[in-house]
């Protein structure tokens, strides 16, 4: 998800006017899941995302 404000300089934006933010705060959702249990089964179903080698 993007940034909430577009008035920072994130160092790659090239927005040399505004203070350096490096890293912008941001709202993101990267899991969810659901559960169900009954009487004689259970079921999980969901989604993660997963970050690999040097990531952030």
């Amino acid at each position: 998800m993007a940034a909430l404000e577009d008035d920072y300089n994130s160092g790659a934006n090239r927005r040399t006017a505004f203070p350096a933010v490096i890293d912008p705060a941001s709202v993101e959702l990267n899991q969810a899941s659901l559960r169900w249990q009954g009487d004689s089964a259970n079921v999980t179903a969901g989604r993660q995302r997963l970050q690999l080698e040097n990531q952030r």
